[in-house]
């Protein structure tokens, strides 16, 4: 269970995802920039203590990502 999450629609086939929030800053179907908080850092759903799980799928398929200077660089 990934407890209270956040899916991103980058556009071009590219969504993001990221779970266990304790709560979420954002509305469904909210534009939002890149510098912008999305939620906040918890433990909800099947989760032991605070933390944070991301992923990222371009057309259904999960890719290889890592995060620079806080942009997303997807492989």
């Amino acid at each position: 269970n990934r407890g209270k999450h956040v899916i991103v629609d980058y556009g071009d086939g590219l969504i993001g995802c990221a779970c266990h929030f304790d709560d979420i800053f954002v509305c469904t179907g909210q534009s939002v920039s890149g510098e912008q908080s999305l939620a906040g850092i918890g433990s909800t759903g099947y989760a032991t203590g605070p933390h944070v799980h991301q992923w990222v799928e371009r057309n259904g398929v999960r890719l290889d990502w890592i995060v620079e200077g806080g942009y997303m660089l997807v492989g």
